[in-house]
């Protein structure tokens, strides 16, 4: 399995590349369904990035913040999977912490992708996060005829007066070697397609019992 010194100093950069991404110059490019899309650039990484950002309240003296985190972190959403997209979890690391696999296949004309990742969530004061984070595994073994490429994400949901949860969901994706530019612009709408499903799955729904009965069935 993983190497556990290697986790370790993994997650430490996961945690210390937050506060990197966070603060950096994110300029607006556009406002879409509710969510407000940024864009910056960081240093050692060779593609820009992109952020949603967005409020979601749920039914009154309910803050959706908790189930929001679990949406994004249950094993059942990271194991889904889809024609194009398949997801798997190679190892539950922690009871915050997961190994995963992405397979994403495009078509016979555009060489196929792959990631290996970390899942890690935590709280960090009144935040409650989730990051993504690319890693080596040698149980997952680059393929011939497939890219291995990696991906940086965070979600950062913040408590604001009302039960309004603030959402900000971003992501660094290089896909190595050359891809078409619709594929390229998928990515950029990557962070409000995905914050965009969450909102619909759990705005306005009774989370007494947490976010899990509001996933898409299988």
């Amino acid at each position: 399995g993983i190497n556990a010194e290697y986790m370790g100093t993994e997650v430490r950069k996961m945690i210390t590349d937050l506060d990197v991404y966070l603060n950096s110059s994110w300029e607006f490019i556009k406002h879409k369904d509710g969510i407000d899309l940024y864009e910056t650039s960081v240093h050692g990484i060779p593609l820009p990035g992109y952020m949603a950002d967005t409020k979601i309240v749920s039914l009154p003296n309910q803050y959706i913040g908790p189930a929001l985190l679990e949406y994004f972190t249950d094993l059942e959403v990271i194991e889904s999977s889809s024609e194009v997209i398949t997801v798997r979890l190679i190892e539950q690391l922690h009871s915050d912490l997961v190994l995963a696999f992405e397979k994403d296949t495009y078509g016979p004309m555009i060489s196929h992708r792959d990631l290996v990742y970390l899942v890690l969530k935590f709280q960090r004061g009144d935040q409650l996060i989730c990051m993504q984070h690319s890693v080596d595994d040698p149980r997952v073994p680059e393929e011939k005829g497939t890219v291995r490429a990696t991906f940086e994400s965070f979600v950062v949901i913040d408590k604001l007066e009302g039960d309004v949860a603030r959402v900000r969901l971003g992501a660094f994706l290089d896909p190595k070697g050359n891809l078409p530019k619709f594929v390229i612009r998928m990515g950029m709408e990557w962070p409000i397609v995905t914050l965009s499903k969450a909102r619909t799955s759990l705005m306005g729904k009774d989370l007494t019992n947490g976010a899990k009965q509001y996933f898409p069935k299988k």
